[in-house]
């Protein structure tokens, strides 16, 4: 029996829609651009100059709260966060069994002073943007190599990137999104938020990068939207391994 166009073209969209489906169970492998103490660090080691030469794939808008006072060197899911591509109508994700509120807007810990201990700033870190970055080479064949790494801006490095988007959206011999140019993000010190993340814009990028930058703005979105794994010591850092006599080191 022969298949119509139309059995087929919906198989390809029940395949699709599959495909997208399983994409949000597996957690992509990724690196994490620390800003720790206004250094940059990435797999715990620091990035030369605290600035990075890369190519902004993609970013979301966040909000996060963690009900526990932050640790240092404790790595937790937040108690109740959420994601958006556009920063409305944000809601709590689906995943979290206790939110705080049914949505974003009008809930308790996005209110000022709601930080506790006389502190003036809000319970949940509201209107954070995420970054997916990837590194710059001179080279195509290498930069299509390289690894993506997330970058979660502090609420006080916002603005700078916002300028920098709105720059390039204007500027008429740029006029692109942030995937269309290299942008160097460097991390300063600031004497009223300890330190700023800063956003510059270095060149266009020419077509051949631009088709291999292309082909990442997927799996970019997939990383920045895959939920926080809420399992309890999910991210735990492992246990270092023990030294063996005579076994040399890696590194």
């Amino acid at each position: 029996m022969s298949m119509t166009s139309t059995e087929i073209v919906n198989w390809e969209e029940k395949l699709k829609n599959e495909s997208k489906e399983l994409a949000k169970t597996e957690r992509p492998q990724t690196g994490k651009i620390s800003l720790r103490g206004g250094i940059m660090t990435l797999h715990d080691r620091e990035i030369k100059d605290n600035t990075l030469l890369c190519i902004v794939a993609d970013y979301i808008h966040e909000n996060m709260y963690f009900k526990d006072a932050y640790i240092p060197d404790v790595v937790k899911a937040p108690d109740c966060y959420s994601y958006s591509i556009n920063g409305e109508n944000m809601v709590p994700h689906p995943d979290i069994k206790e939110p705080q509120n049914p949505t974003c807007t009008g809930c308790w810990a996005d209110q000022f002073k709601s930080a506790g201990n006389g502190r003036k700033g809000k319970a949940c870190g509201v209107g954070r943007r995420k970054l997916a970055v990837l590194p710059f080479y001179d080279n195509v064949e290498d930069f299509k190599k390289s690894e993506m790494a997330i970058i979660s801006l502090p609420y006080m490095s916002v603005q700078n990137w916002s300028n920098h988007v709105n720059l390039l959206a204007s500027t008429p011999t740029i006029q692109r999104p942030p995937y269309g140019v290299v942008t160097k993000i460097s991390v300063k010190p600031d004497p009223k938020s300890q330190f700023r993340v800063h956003f510059e814009f270095v060149t266009n990028l020419s077509d051949d990068f631009l088709h291999a930058v292309s082909e990442k703005i997927g799996v970019a979105s997939n990383i920045l939207l895959t939920p926080y794994d809420l399992t309890p010591g999910a991210y735990d850092k492992p246990a270092p391994e023990p030294e063996v006599a005579g076994k040399k080191k890696k590194f």
